[in-house]
């Protein structure tokens, strides 16, 4: 209950964002789609 799988490029958005770097859409290598369903994921 209230888990999720991410892609290994999203796994690597969260480790930058963890070390401070603001990540953006364009400079996360994910569809706007993708992008989308991550920050739904993160956001919770």
């Amino acid at each position: 209950m209230g888990g999720a799988t991410l892609s290994s490029t999203a796994l690597d958005c969260v480790r930058r964002m963890l070390k401070g770097e603001a990540v953006t859409q364009e400079a996360s290598g994910m569809s706007k789609g993708e992008w989308r369903e991550f920050q739904g994921v993160i956001e919770g």
